[in-house]
């Protein structure tokens, strides 16, 4: 439940047992992600396969009765009506506000606890959100490509650049939350 990755199998072994309290021994390979059943760890290696992806393939028989989008799961269903009814069931303890994703309100407590697990690898930066990291370092360092790996580039003079190939930046919705919030 976690989108961190590690150097070494023995340090995500270390930093599942400590936050998540579960072993997950099953990892891959390509983005260290790491599941407890090895069968998680099969169904997670399709998504790096080319071609559609599992849940593209589903039949998106869960219509919305406010507009034309249609999903495969009846949970979805349900997470999307949120946008047109406004309803904002998952509420911070902490303040007034509620939100109508449970992520979401994770990610709004993290500013209550001044949490900010995703750090640049280039600056002191820290941020709340995966997201936000990957759009500082496009703007902020210059780089494009995926988070999977760091590689070093030999430029002609003999210097050397680090380069970290970083995810294509997905906008998040809007009015679930506000992103990039003083993170300048």
């Amino acid at each position: 439940d976690c989108d961190r990755a590690f150097s070494s199998a023995a340090v995500l072994m270390h930093h599942s047992k400590e936050v998540h309290g579960k072993e997950r021994i099953h990892g891959c390979r390509v983005c260290r992600k790491a599941f407890k059943r090895a069968t998680h760890l099969k169904e997670h290696m399709l998504t790096h396969q080319a071609g559609p992806s599992l849940s593209s393939q589903k039949p998106r028989v869960f219509k919305c009765d406010s507009c034309e989008k249609a999903f495969a799961k009846p949970s979805q269903l349900e997470r999307h009506s949120r946008i047109h009814t406004g309803e904002r069931p998952f509420h911070c303890t902490l303040c007034d506000k509620a939100f109508n994703q449970k992520s979401a309100l994770q990610v709004h407590l993290k500013k209550h606890t001044g949490e900010r697990p995703y750090r640049c690898d280039y600056c002191v930066m820290g941020f709340t959100q995966k997201s936000n990291m990957k759009l500082h370092m496009k703007r902020a360092h210059s780089f494009v490509g995926t988070l999977q790996a760091a590689t070093v580039v030999q430029e002609q003079d003999g210097d050397e650049l680090r380069t970290l190939h970083l995810e294509e930046v997905v906008p998040e919705a809007a009015g679930e939350w506000q992103t990039l919030t003083n993170v300048f």
